[in-house]
């Protein structure tokens, strides 16, 4: 019995850490997994994390659900130009 619970719960996390995707990275100075958000997004898969550094970017397409964040520091945020 406990050895079932014991797997049930690691098969539970291990679906759940697929379920919430990969988180992405872009930093338009180079310190990021991507340079260009439009890259990132299209790199992306449902259900990713965008987190996006402080810069300014192009106007983006976005055809697929995921969660785009900003990381803003103090002396830079992210802005996305239209």
């Amino acid at each position: 019995m406990r050895l079932e619970r014991s797997c049930s719960l690691l098969l539970f996390a291990a679906l759940a850490e697929g379920a919430l995707g990969a988180t992405l990275v872009v930093d338009p100075n180079g310190g990021g997994t991507y340079t260009s958000l439009q890259a990132a997004i299209d790199a992306a898969a449902p259900g990713d994390v965008i987190s996006v550094r402080g810069g300014t970017y192009s106007t983006i397409t976005l055809t697929k659900p995921l969660t785009i964040s900003a990381t803003a520091s103090s002396s830079s945020r992210p802005r996305l130009r239209a």
